[in-house]
């Protein structure tokens, strides 16, 4: 079968240079496809995280959350990135000797609590 479809495009070409001409432009165009699918693809789960300096700008609900899941929390830093599931804010924080680090969504779903030791 393949044998008759290279046979058969040969016979749309006047000259087998044209047809090699037309064979690399059929694998240009495959190739940046290929590339263009992969680079588009949403290969993981999270984009790229923004720091969030001011404080204000974070939603009062996602501060309260992270403070409702660990009692005395001091908030030092907050991450915001764009994910599948909506907007994903990863707080960073200190109560108790302990650091921690909790994703919350923007409507105050506490999805992970991570917690490191001193």
């Amino acid at each position: 079968m393949c044998m008759h479809i290279i046979i058969y495009h040969l016979k749309d070409y006047p000259s087998i240079s044209e047809f090699y001409q037309g064979i690399m432009r059929l694998i240009l165009i495959l190739f940046a496809a290929t590339l263009f699918s992969v680079t588009g693809c949403d290969s993981g789960e999270y984009g790229e995280e923004e720091y969030v300096g001011d404080f204000s700008a974070v939603p009062e609900v996602v501060l309260d959350a992270a403070r409702d899941a660990v009692p005395g929390l001091v908030i030092t830093r907050v991450e915001r990135e764009e994910t599948r599931r909506g907007i994903i804010y990863e707080v960073y924080g200190r109560a108790n000797g302990r650091h921690y680090e909790i994703e919350i969504g923007s409507d105050g779903t506490v999805f992970e609590i991570e917690i490191e030791d001193d």
